[in-house]
């Protein structure tokens, strides 16, 4: 995606970075606050519950998940990382 950028993981945690450009690494601005508005989006349209920590969002979900709801979780970012950025 566009606005995602800095993958990372071990085990079950994960985690990415938003930024207004991912090929140039072009940071948003820390006004905008989309980190915040991502997760917001997550927990009030997809019921996924996750931490940000300014434009980084951080995923830990339970040991006991299964791969249904890690796909939730991976279509609820995917859906609210668009919705904020208009991508």
């Amino acid at each position: 995606h566009a606005h995602v950028a800095n993958l990372r993981h071990l085990g079950l945690m994960a985690g990415f970075s938003l930024v207004r450009d991912a090929e140039a690494g072009t940071p948003f601005e820390a006004s905008e606050g989309i980190g915040g508005k991502v997760a917001k989006h997550m927990r009030e349209e997809s019921g996924v519950i996750t931490r940000f920590v300014g434009d980084h969002l951080v995923f830990a979900p339970p040991l006991m998940v299964n791969v249904s709801e890690v796909q939730q979780i991976v279509d609820a970012a995917e859906r609210a990382v668009r919705a904020v950025t208009g991508d």
